[in-house]
């Protein structure tokens, strides 16, 4: 709720200020054990909050499972992505330069909680999810 709070009129708030907040909370809560972690993050976008809740759990889920799998040490580099369309859809697109993907990734077959919450939290928003496997890349493409 604090993070909510940053928005001046509580009906709309700069999702990259969000953002910010929301990666520093990701990152002390203790997941960076022996990783170097640089997050760079660029969406000058104002969203309501339900929109920020449920793009913050996404992207936090997508934090934690780089964290998890994309690397064994060393440095990760995560970029975050947003922009809004003139016909008023919003694309956000996390990518990461860890480890690729198993060849032949199909999500549905990993049985994993964390991407069945990621799917459902898109749904809620009347988005899509547009995964690029081969180059380590996932948009998201929400109406706003």
């Amino acid at each position: 709720y604090k993070l909510l709070q940053m928005g001046r009129d509580f009906k709309k708030l700069l999702l990259q200020d969000y953002l910010d907040e929301l990666c520093k909370t990701v990152v002390s809560s203790g997941h960076v054990d022996g990783i170097l972690l640089d997050i760079e993050i660029c969406c000058d976008i104002k969203v309501d909050s339900k929109t920020a809740i449920n793009m913050g759990l996404i992207l936090s889920e997508l934090i934690v499972n780089s964290l998890k799998h994309a690397i064994d040490g060393g440095t990760l580099t995560i970029s975050i992505r947003g922009e809004l369309s003139s016909d008023g859809e919003i694309t956000l697109v996390y990518s990461d330069d860890g480890k690729p993907y198993p060849e032949n990734f199909n999500p549905k077959e990993t049985g994993s909680l964390g991407l069945l919450l990621i799917s459902s939290l898109v749904k809620q928003l009347n988005g899509r999810m547009e995964p690029d496997y081969p180059n380590k890349k996932i948009s998201f493409l929400i109406p706003e």
